[in-house]
């Protein structure tokens, strides 16, 4: 960061927007993520700059400006510097812009232009020998693969992506890639290989300093924990994991925590926390612009409200929250809110309109390949049971 700022003063803008790139490779993994954006605003602001140096200040601040969750920004910034990467002919910025594309198109549910930007970016990398982006676009691939369902499809573009880091002796990437794979087992109900993995790719993480990852993998095995009744060690390891998003500045890693720090004191009998905690969760995935999240939280809100018998909360915290995975293909996030909204229907009495919701939640775990282990298989499991029992009357 000294290097760059140095560069900033002198008017060296090549120097600068090389020193940038340097600063932002450890701020990436170690935050603080708005010490990034400042750093590249204060390049990107330069006099004088060159159209080379600028696609790569502002592919930088793009990038900087995404994890910390100002999508809209990032757009702009993607689009300036790709006409400064194409202005000098500088292929590898090209690429690396459209990658970001791919990744804030993906967020946003955009999936054919995500798949799109990514096969572009991936066949740049491949020309231009560029292995890290490579494996970063498979990588994407295999996500957009993962969210519609295509699960045979996305692991085997994760395993590929891994091949491709494991040559290219990238042991950050290994760890993210982990990461995905087990996030892949943990979807379907692989918990043991689930946990193996989350365990590996954290243990890299800790090895490397790699603190995003880090608070991602405490994350997901504070949910692994979950699904094994170990309520606190769920709790133990998401709150670890908020506390490492915080430090970040990692707005989407916090909103997802909030979410499952909620579906934990749910499940400890603990209410109005679990309310507290599903609301903030769905108001930062809102401002973050990220749809499939906030689709997935506003049906855990709406379940909890069906229990404690707010039929009207539910159905219209239902309702929004299953629009919003339709509109981006998440069928994992469809099928778990479609047994959600089977529990609601039950609860408010409509047995008829239950069968038929969990009848659609039962073709989608079915299409995903989910096993009874999996979240989606679970509440098929508990809302079932729920629908077969007979009826009491007061």
């Amino acid at each position: 960061m000294t290097a760059c700022r140095r560069a900033v003063a002198l008017g060296d803008g090549d120097s600068a927007s090389g020193a940038l790139e340097g600063a932002w490779e450890a701020l990436s993994l170690r935050g603080p993520f708005e010490a990034g954006v400042e750093l590249a605003e204060s390049v990107c602001a330069m006099a004088g700059l060159n159209d080379r140096a600028a696609g790569h200040a502002q592919s930088v601040l793009a990038h900087a400006l995404m994890v910390c969750g100002r999508s809209g920004a990032a757009h702009a910034v993607c689009d300036r510097a790709l006409a400064c990467a194409i202005s000098s002919g500088d292929q590898l910025c090209e690429a690396w812009v459209t990658f970001r594309l791919a990744m804030l198109h993906f967020d946003e549910g955009r999936i054919d232009e995500a798949r799109a930007h990514c096969a572009t970016a991936m066949q740049i990398a491949r020309e231009l020998g560029e292995r890290r982006l490579q494996c970063l676009a498979i990588n994407q691939l295999g996500a957009v693969e993962h969210v519609v369902g295509h699960t045979d499809e996305a692991l085997l573009q994760f395993e590929c992506a891994l091949a491709v880091a494991h040559e290219a002796a990238d042991r950050q990437l290994q760890g993210s890639l982990l990461g995905n794979i087990a996030n892949l087992h943990f979807s379907v109900g692989r918990m043991d290989e689930a946990h193996a993995r989350f365990v590996e790719a954290l243990a890299i993480a800790r090895d490397i300093g790699d603190h995003r990852v880090e608070g991602n993998m405490l994350c997901n095995l504070g949910m692994v924990c979950f699904v094994q009744g170990r309520l606190a060690d769920a709790e133990e390891a998401s709150r670890a994991a908020l506390v490492v998003g915080r430090e970040l500045g990692h707005l989407r890693l916090e909103c997802i925590v909030l979410c499952n720090l909620g579906i934990v004191f749910e499940r400890q009998g603990r209410p109005d926390e679990a309310q507290t905690h599903f609301e903030a969760a769905v108001r930062l995935a809102r401002a973050l612009g990220d749809r499939l999240y906030e689709g997935q939280f506003l049906g855990y809100l709406g379940l909890l409200h069906s229990r404690m018998g707010r039929h009207d909360e539910a159905r219209s915290c239902l309702e929004s929250g299953e629009a919003l995975p339709r509109g981006v293909s998440d069928q994992f996030g469809l099928g778990v809110l479609l047994s959600s909204r089977a529990e609601a229907h039950y609860l408010a009495g409509d047995t008829v309109a239950a069968t038929a919701s969990l009848a659609a939640a039962s073709t989608i775990a079915a299409e995903v390949g989910a096993r009874p282990s999996s979240e989606i298989g679970l509440a098929l499991a508990r809302v079932s049971s729920l629908i077969a029992r007979p009826r009491t009357t007061n």
